[in-house]
């Protein structure tokens, strides 16, 4: 049961970790937009002074249609081109600013390094009290995603404690538990009987028919 309630608390805390990068990632979105804005802004301008360096004959304009359109449409989007890098500029910094100010408020980069940390801990746990838990809360969290407990064999820990708690609750799970073992141990056994009987009669209906 401990190895199937590890796996499936690894797995939650990973989702909770991975919504914690979602959110911190998110809170650089508009930098980074602002950034792509200006970085776009530059590379028109190197691409119009790398035009500019060239000769181009007047029957370019014809034979060299798409690399003249693209010029042309580049000098469109440098119109007041100083004011425009101005401005990104300014927007920029005061974005790098905010986005500082919201990661520090929210201690979003604590709470990342905390759950990995939390994950990798409950990744080495092999006892009720390194994960944290209970005796029903390893059942709880089985039953919640439709894992019937079952004892397995790291679990003699957890076997004993419910077996001799006072609990009464812990007690009656324990041997509900153990009947869950018995059935499964008695199915095991009727099939191999099952397969050995008709194994048998095969084996006799081909001696007969020699």
């Amino acid at each position: 049961m401990i190895e199937e309630a590890r796996c499936l608390k690894v797995k939650e805390l990973e989702r909770e970790l991975e919504k914690l990068e979602i959110e911190y990632a998110a809170m650089y979105d508009l930098r980074d937009t602002i950034y792509g804005q200006l970085h776009l802004l530059r590379y028109v301008k190197r691409k119009v002074e790398e035009y500019q360096s060239q000769e181009h004959s007047f029957f370019d304009r014809f034979t060299k249609r798409k690399e003249y359109l693209a010029y042309k449409a580049n000098l469109e989007t440098l119109k007041d081109y100083p004011e425009k890098e101005s401005v990104l500029e300014s927007r920029l910094v005061h974005a790098e600013d905010e986005t500082y100010a919201m990661v520090t408020s929210s201690g979003i980069e604590k709470k990342i390094e905390d759950k990995k940390r939390e994950i990798e801990q409950v990744k080495a746990a092999t006892t009720l009290e390194q994960l944290g838990m209970n005796a029903m809360e390893v059942v709880e969290i089985l039953q919640n995603h439709g894992v019937t407990p079952t004892w397995g064999d790291g679990d003699y820990q957890l076997y004993s404690q419910m077996h001799d708690s006072e609990n009464q609750q812990e007690v009656a799970m324990a041997k509900s538990i153990d009947e869950v073992r018995y059935q499964n141990t008695h199915k095991r056994r009727l099939h191999k009987c099952t397969v050995g009987t008709y194994a048998a009669k095969l084996y006799n209906a081909e001696q007969e028919n020699i």
